[in-house]
Parts: C-alpha cells; structure tokens; sequence
C-alpha cells in the first residue's frame, strides 16, 4: 500500500507539474494571441488608411483622366479652327493678290490716262 501511494503521490507530482507547465504555456500563448490580436489591429488600421489614400489616388487619377479628356477633345476642335484659318488665310492672301494686280492694272490704266489728259490739255491750249 506505501508503495502505490508513492507511486500516486510522483504520479501526483508529475501531473502537477505538467499542469503547472500546461497552464504556463497557455500564459504565453495567451500573452502571443493578445500581441499578434494588436498587430491584427494596427494592420487592419494600416489597410484602412492605405485604402482610403488608394481610393484617393484613383478619385484623383480619374479626374486628371477626365481633364486631360476634355484638353485633348478641345486641342482637337483649335487645331480644326487652326486649319480652318489657315484656309481663310490662303484666300486672304490669293485675294490679296488679285487686289494687287488690279491696282497694278489701275495705276497703268490711270497713268494713261493722266498722260491723255494732258494731251488733251496741250491740243486744247493749241486749240486756244
């Protein structure tokens, strides 16, 4: 009979002695849980914050695409404005031009007749 009860009392001993370091161990792996449940939480904070900046970004990225839309849909419509006077142009300048020969024309033309002007003047002084 002493014998079993050595026998319990070191089988006593051992299971106090597993569960003291049961219940250490499960101190550490609570003490973990807690640490890695902050980190979880920083991290859940850390991606709230990068999304809200990402969806920033993409609202921004999306106006300047809109924007730089606009520009080039307006670029389009000066370059046809462009074209369209420098057509305008180049009838300016054809028109030009003929204007000028015409003055070229009318200067000849009036230049003749200043000269049978004054010969007429000349015969009518004759005539006198």
């Amino acid at each position: 009979l002493r014998e079993r009860v050595e026998e319990s009392e070191k089988s006593k001993d051992g299971m106090e002695r597993r569960l003291r370091e049961g219940v250490e161990k499960a101190r550490e792996l609570s003490g973990l849980l807690e640490k890695k449940e902050r980190e979880l939480r920083e991290l859940r904070g850390e991606k709230e914050h990068l999304g809200g900046e990402v969806k920033y970004k993409v609202e921004t990225l999306e106006g300047f695409k809109k924007r730089l839309s606009e520009v080039i849909e307006e670029n389009s419509k000066l370059k046809g404005e462009r074209l369209a006077l420098a057509g305008e142009k180049d009838d300016l300048v054809a028109e030009q031009g003929r204007l000028m020969n015409t003055a070229s024309v009318l200067g000849r033309d009036a230049e003749k007749l200043r000269s049978e002007l004054r010969t007429l003047k000349a015969r009518e002084v004759e005539l006198e």
